[in-house]
């Protein structure tokens, strides 16, 4: 499958991925000669064979397709459909629920008798025997009939296409009509959905927008349908449409004026594309639009034209669903509690709600609920298994089918459990107890899913220390990444000797050493002066609020360094156990606090004492990543923002990776490798298992995006060869997720750059 078709239906969330099975004739409709017949008899003529064709054509072909098969399994891991309940026990990955659908008519995937005993209510379709490019455009939003009850002429485009100009007051022609004229002008589909409203819901940050397709390829029109279906907004435009300038000025113009009405800023108005016109060819078309619609609907002033070419507008920057026509997206408050790490669970089952009329196929409920935590941190989608999204009884079968879709989690109405016979529609209906992850909690259940255990590193573990202390992950990232990073980093423990320490004292100048903390061993000690040097601010106000809040999370210690009697050894004593004597904190001795006890006969000056953990998150430069996470977080404009840093994953007894950074921003999944150098570390070997095993947690949690984060200017281009091979190699039957470059990380600086083609080997695929 091509990687635009996967993103595409990704973003269309489908509840179910099905086989087609087409009927004889259908097969032979689509794809003439694509079924043959083979008669096992002898004795038949032509018209035998005929007939015989003919009662079968209705049948739905009956075989197995190697090919639809495996688009369908890779379809069904891509996104996140309904799977078979099973018991919380049971392995991963449960199958898709359903497989297969059989088609009974065309453009019908449901039988009309099973919803209407005396036939479909009248409503408009295009009869499959119009074969005009106008007629295809109506034919995709109104549906076909296949057999109309009689022959019937096609009217102009303008009349056909009324409906895409959503004027109010049209009146489909005669021709459009199946069954007798009622005055309600309906689709097949709005009948088939009864009660049942499109709604679309539009992205901000993304700039929703939609686009008009001009081309005559089969792509072009596939692309069109697919942001009319997905978007709300996508129209297709055939050379055929301005070829005729009736049909140019009645149909074309008013059709593109009805999509730049759509959008109250001009910036969002649609794209325009093609998938298969040059760009001189589409410059052309185009042109042609904007001589012919009002300059109120031009682009931004910076454009040449109003009407011109641009990129393929995103996807994913709206989504259009159908819903019940009763409150819908209407809140309701459940209480929820919330775990360590963000996990959102209701604290009770919830009632499911349900429309006052329709919604029942075969005497059951046939409707899905979408629940939405406001506050939740949770990625959508992603295959992640339905049984860590509902909270149920080990080893019982749960009432609830549960999916992780683009709007929160799905939960099917009816209830897989007991359901007494008789029982009341409330007795029917699911009552779920749902859970929204935290990031750690997301990462564990997409790891086990695929046989990972993950757990904090020695790094992680010392972070979460510190964040629980300072109130929050936020709260420590805000402290690392601001303007106090200097006077923190003084605290880290440098990995030298006592002779190389002297060494590196004696070569610099007499202001640089003022600006040196007192080391003892192998740490290290600063003075409220020590800390307002390194920060370089104009006043001692924020030295000093950094000291009321960590002294507040209990994260530093006031002291004096002091000599003992017995040892004769300097050693740092916290305030608390200063008084007339002292007790020495290395061998014990009992020291009164004499001048004898102080530096070079002078009063002890006060110094600071960072917590271990805080002081080794520093060492083993823990703030790289944590600059990395203040540059996501800000690029994500207040959006949904979550991350995870400092975890293992592991495979039995053994480590298979270390991650510095997860993220969830703007719906993305980020994984980052941050150093402190400009590249992977030791030898060439060494450099490709690192990048393997970052394409393998890519994989395992279905990254969007792979960062690169560094302190340094650049990060190595050999190491962004390795890691770009190893994605692809990851990645063969899924889109690739991007190479980014987070470098010269530091406290206010700003941006992330994608890394280029030449800098990645072959292009990298970006969302």
């Amino acid at each position: 499958m091509s990687e635009r078709m996967l993103r595409i239906v990704e973003h269309f969330d489908p509840d179910h991925v099905l086989g087609l099975q087409p009927t004889y004739s259908e097969l032979d409709w689509a794809l003439p000669g694509g079924s043959q017949v083979t008669i096992n008899s002898t004795g038949l003529d032509a018209s035998a064979v005929s007939r015989i064709s003919g009662e079968i054509a209705n049948q739905p072909i009956d075989h197995d397709d190697p090919a639809q098969e495996k688009a369908r399994e890779i379809l069904a891991q891509w996104c996140t459909p309904f799977l078979d309940p099973g018991l919380a026990s049971d392995p991963l990955p449960w199958p898709p629920r359903d497989e297969r659908v059989q088609t009974s008519g065309f453009s019908e995937l449901v039988s009309a008798s099973l919803l209407f005993a005396n036939g479909m209510p009248a409503h408009v379709a295009i009869p499959l025997s119009w074969e005009s490019d106008a007629a295809l455009i109506a034919a995709s939003r109104l549906g076909v009939v296949a057999n109309p009850d009689s022959e019937r002429d096609e009217p102009a485009p303008r009349v056909i296409l009324r409906n895409f100009m959503r004027d109010r007051s049209w009146e489909p022609d005669e021709a459009l009509w199946v069954g007798q004229p009622d005055g309600t002008a309906r689709s097949r589909f709005d009948v088939l959905d009864v009660g049942v409203k499109t709604l679309v819901r539009r992205s901000r940050r993304l700039g929703a927008r939609g686009a008009v397709v001009v081309g005559d390829r089969a792509e072009d029109f596939a692309l069109a349908r697919a942001y009319d279906l997905f978007c709300g907004t996508g129209l297709w435009l055939p050379p055929s449409m301005f070829s005729d300038d009736e049909t140019f000025k009645t149909a074309t113009l008013p059709m593109v004026l009805d999509r730049h009405h759509q959008f109250a800023d001009p910036s969002r108005s649609p794209g325009y594309v093609s998938a298969s016109l040059s760009n001189e060819e589409l410059d052309g078309y185009l042109q042609r639009l904007d001589d012919g619609l009002p300059k109120i609907v031009m682009n931004p002033p910076s454009q040449v034209h109003g009407i011109a070419r641009t990129d393929f507008p995103d996807i994913a920057a709206s989504h259009t669903f159908r819903a019940f026509d009763e409150n819908a997206d209407a809140p309701s408050s459940v209480a929820v509690e919330r775990d360590e790490d963000g996990t959102m669970t209701m604290a009770t089952r919830f009632a499911m709600p349900s429309p006052r009329e329709h919604g029942f196929f075969g005497g059951r409920p046939a409707w899905i609920v979408d629940f939405r935590f406001e506050d939740g941190v949770m990625p959508a989608g992603r295959s992640i298994g339905s049984e860590r999204l509902v909270v149920q009884t080990p080893g019982r079968l749960p009432d609830s089918v549960v999916r992780s879709s683009q709007h929160g989690l799905a939960v099917e109405a009816a209830s897989f459990g007991l359901v007494q016979a008789g029982a009341v529609t409330s007795g029917t209906l699911a009552h779920p107890r749902l859970a929204n992850l935290g990031m750690l909690s997301w990462v564990r259940a997409m790891a086990a899913q695929h046989g990972y255990e993950v757990r904090y590193s020695t790094p992680g573990t010392n972070a979460e220390l510190v964040a629980r202390r300072l109130g929050s992950r936020e709260a420590l990232t805000d402290l690392v990444s601001g303007l106090m990073h200097p006077a923190l980093k003084l605290f880290a423990v440098l990995d030298e000797s006592d002779k190389q320490r002297k060494k590196r004292y004696e070569a610099m100048s007499s202001e640089e050493r003022a600006r040196q903390p007192r080391w003892v061993g192998a740490d290290c000690f600063a003075t409220f002066d020590d800390m307002f040097l390194a920060c370089g601010a104009p006043a001692d106000d924020p030295v000093r609020d950094l000291v009321d809040t960590l002294i507040r999370a209990d994260l530093i210690r006031r002291g004096a360094i002091l000599r003992c009697e017995e040892c004769a050894r300097w050693s740092f004593v916290q305030d608390e156990q200063l008084g007339r004597a002292y007790e020495c904190p290395r061998c014990s001795a009992h020291n009164l606090l004499t001048a004898a006890r102080w530096e070079r006969g002078r009063e002890p000056k006060r110094y600071y004492d960072l917590h271990s953990a805080f002081r080794q998150l520093f060492t083993e430069n823990g703030d790289i990543p944590l600059f990395a996470a203040a540059r996501l977080r800000a690029r994500s404009r207040h959006a949904t923002y979550a991350d995870v840093a400092e975890i293992e994953f592991w495979k039995g007894d053994s480590q298979v990776a270390e991650i510095d950074l997860i993220s969830h921003t703007n719906g993305r999944i980020l994984v980052t490798e941050a150093k402190a150098s400009a590249g992977f570390d030791g030898a060439q070997k060494q450099k490709k298992d690192t990048a393997r095993k970052i394409a393998e947690v890519a994989r395992i949690l279905r990254a969007d995006a792979v960062v690169l984060a560094t302190d340094k200017a650049a990060w190595r281009k050999s190491d962004i060869k390795l890691l770009d091979e190893a994605l692809r190699n990851r990645f063969a039957a899924y889109p690739l997720p991007a190479i980014q470059i987070a470098d010269s990380l530091a406290p206010k600086v700003a941006g992330i750059t994608e890394a280029s083609s030449e800098e990645a080997g072959a292009p990298t695929t970006s969302r």
